[in-house]
């Protein structure tokens, strides 16, 4: 079974904020399928995903309970938990380094100094997971990267922000139901 982490922070200050586009992905798939979260054994939430609008098998959808740099935590309890292996996690997050609006579908690599990746990374003693990387764009100023990826997004951003959001439910779906090389064509370079 395919476990979807979306990446992002805990509590209503980040909400809205860049760092957090991962969990505006796996809220979404939760909604669009009518799947409440609740809080699982370790340190994340999770819903199971009965998507009766196309051909996927039940997944599930998670976010961690930990800060951004610990999310490699609620990913090795997801893994143990579910008695899945590292090849069935699809990690949803945001990158500096793809211009706003901008999706990525990659299997395995470097971190790109994500923290939340770089920590998922260490936990789990490998980086071959499957991603969706988000592009939020990156700051005019190198040195404010925290405060950016801890902004919230523009109202002219806000339209952006909804369609790459879609996009990604969809190539979420598509990883799921049609594999990494299909997937990865279909999107990437849009």
């Amino acid at each position: 079974m395919y476990i979807v982490l979306g990446l992002g922070n805990p509590g209503s200050e980040y909400e809205n904020t860049r760092h957090n586009i991962g969990f505006k992905v796996v809220d979404r798939l939760a909604f669009e399928n009518r799947a409440k979260f609740k809080v699982g054994k370790g340190a994340y939430f999770f819903a199971v995903i009965k998507d009766s609008s196309s051909q996927t098998e039940p997944f599930l959808v998670a976010k961690p309970l930990t800060y951004m740099n610990l999310s490699g935590v609620a990913a090795k309890d997801l893994l143990l938990d579910f008695n899945e292996k590292i090849d069935s996690l699809i990690v949803v997050h945001d990158d500096i380094d793809l211009d706003l609006g901008t999706l990525r579908i990659k299997r395995d690599g470097g971190s790109g100094g994500h923290k939340g990746i770089e920590s998922i990374t260490n936990s789990l003693g490998s980086p071959n997971f499957l991603r969706i990387k988000i592009g939020i764009g990156r700051p005019g100023n190198r040195d404010d990267v925290i405060n950016y990826v801890l902004s919230p997004f523009s109202k002219g951003e806000e339209k952006i922000l909804s369609d790459v959001v879609l996009l990604a439910e969809e190539a979420t779906l598509d990883l799921i139901s049609k594999g990494f090389e299909y997937t990865a064509n279909k999107f990437n370079g849009k």
